[in-house]
């Protein structure tokens, strides 16, 4: 069975979305209330993620563990993939061995993206082990100003909803939900190509 686990946020990465940002998308026009904002961002993109299935918008290192190596591509979960780093691998003996970058292709033309050996080349025997083999690997857009429009307005909405709706249950009003909007603009980015 393939785990992936996350590693965390690579160095350097960003949120998609400033506090300034959300300041101004909630027409908040003082910084008392940045904390929260700053905690609503971090929500909103995690929510965003989960929702996009696998897809990240905030650059991380995951790592992918499988039992050995398929017969030839294997597929990395999430996306969309930045580079890989590594590709280590228990051999025969149980010694932790690590492939040359030399001896794999990465593909990143399609997401999620894929790795196979480089022509001429074969995936090594590996020990029976549920974690024989380990890939890591970046996923993001490799800056906040690459995230697509699509992403940033999902979150805005969800940043302004719950900035306006700071509780569970809001008595004595009628609501309509408004079309078109986070739950649609999520779904919208899952199901699209953005790289």
């Amino acid at each position: 069975m393939n785990t992936l686990i996350d590693l965390g946020t690579v160095t350097g990465s960003a949120e998609a979305i400033t506090v300034p940002v959300a300041r101004a998308h909630c027409h908040v026009f003082h910084n008392d209330d940045d904390p929260d904002l700053a905690r609503l961002i971090v929500a909103a993109r995690e929510r965003l993620e989960i929702q996009a299935d696998g897809k990240r918008v905030r650059d991380r290192s995951v790592r992918l563990l499988l039992p050995k190596f398929p017969t030839w591509s294997i597929r990395l979960e999430g996306s969309p993939l930045i580079s890989v780093s590594a590709i280590k691998y228990l051999d025969a003996d149980g010694a932790e061995q690590t492939i040359t970058a030399s001896e794999y292709v990465v593909s990143q033309a399609t997401q999620p993206g894929r790795v196979e050996p480089a022509y001429g080349e074969s995936w090594p025997t590996t020990r029976e082990h549920p974690e024989a083999v380990r890939i890591e690997y970046s996923l993001g857009y490799g800056s906040a100003a690459a995230v697509p429009s699509i992403a940033i307005q999902a979150m805005l909405l969800m940043i302004g909803h719950w900035y306006a709706n700071r509780e569970e249950v809001v008595a004595g009003t009628i609501a309509t939900a408004v079309p078109n909007t986070a739950n649609d603009l999520a779904a919208m980015f899952a199901a699209g190509d953005y790289r």
